[in-house]
């Protein structure tokens, strides 16, 4: 890549907007809510889904409502 393009591009990027919000996930068989502030609400639903679905997931109780083990 060019410099010239890298350093358009590292512009265009610092100049995105971001989308600040919250993200709520509820467990449909338990009724537990789970609800966290994102800085980028475009692209974090992606990111919780890949995260629990690998199981990678740092939140253990969500982790685990996630694969089906409910927690009371």
């Amino acid at each position: 890549m060019q410099p010239v393009e890298k350093h358009r591009l590292q512009q265009k990027y610092k100049l995105a907007p971001t989308y600040y919000g919250v993200i709520q996930i509820t467990n449909e068989r338990n009724h537990k809510i789970w609800i966290d502030t994102v800085p980028n609400l475009h692209n974090r639903w992606a990111f919780y889904q890949l995260n629990l679905n690998k199981n990678f997931y740092r939140s253990n109780p969500l982790q685990a409502d996630w694969n089906g083990k409910l927690q009371v």
